[in-house]
Order: structure tokens, then C-alpha cells, then sequence
């Protein structure tokens, strides 16, 4: 879903802005994909985020 979004941002921006957004996004999935997936599920390895 979200990857989706960034994908639609970078195609249809009119500014900058919006162009390079969606690629920050796709290139930290790109590198941590498992630890975003991971923190969908309410997992986190470092143990740092507080429930």
C-alpha cells in the first residue's frame, strides 16, 4: 500500500517536493524492507519502541 502511494506521488507531483518524496520512501524500503514489515506487525528488534 504504501509503496503504491509513493509510486503515485513521484508520477503525478507537480513540484519537487513531492517528486523525491516517494523516492526516500522506496529507497529505505528498498535497504530495510524486513524491518518495516516487521514493525507493521508490532515487532521491534531494537526493543526501543514503547507500547
Amino acid at each position: 500500500m504504501a509503496e503504491s502511494v509513493a509510486r503515485t506521488m513521484m508520477e503525478t507531483s507537480l513540484c519537487g517536493l513531492g517528486m523525491s518524496a516517494g523516492k526516500v520512501f522506496l529507497d529505505a524500503l528498498t535497504q530495510f524492507r524486513d524491518e518495516f514489515e516487521e514493525h507493521v506487525k508490532g515487532v521491534c528488534r531494537a526493543g526501543v519502541h514503547f507500547r
